[in-house]
């Protein structure tokens, strides 16, 4: 009875190590169709990359009138001073379009 135990696991080892193999074997190259299909569509697409660039200026000028009394409280002299102050912004905006590469549509229409 011994034998007839040890021959079955014999014959169990035979038969689900091969289905094993073949369903890991399956499984790596069905990752790897998977893998060259999105590598071939990635080479269909071309990234065009559209850069704007906006700049924003603020100006501002601060005018100041000083009137300096004189001793008998007439207007001595008139002091003016101006200040300028001047803010830029840069800014860089980018939109990122995928376009397909189109060789069958030139193929067809050629003909």
């Amino acid at each position: 009875m011994a034998s007839n135990l040890e021959n079955f696991t014999h014959y169990i080892m035979i038969i689900v190590f091969p289905i094993f193999c073949f369903i890991l074997l399956c499984m790596a190259l069905l990752a790897l169709r998977c893998y060259l299909k999105k590598k071939k569509k990635k080479e269909n697409k071309t990234t065009l990359i559209e850069e704007t660039e906006v700049k924003h200026v603020d100006k501002n000028m601060r005018v100041k009138e000083n009137i300096v009394k004189g001793p008998h409280g007439k207007p001595e002299s008139v002091v003016v001073s101006m200040e300028e102050d001047c803010h830029v912004d840069d800014d860089i905006i980018r939109k990122k379009k995928e376009l397909e590469a189109q060789k069958n549509m030139h193929a067809s229409s050629s003909s």
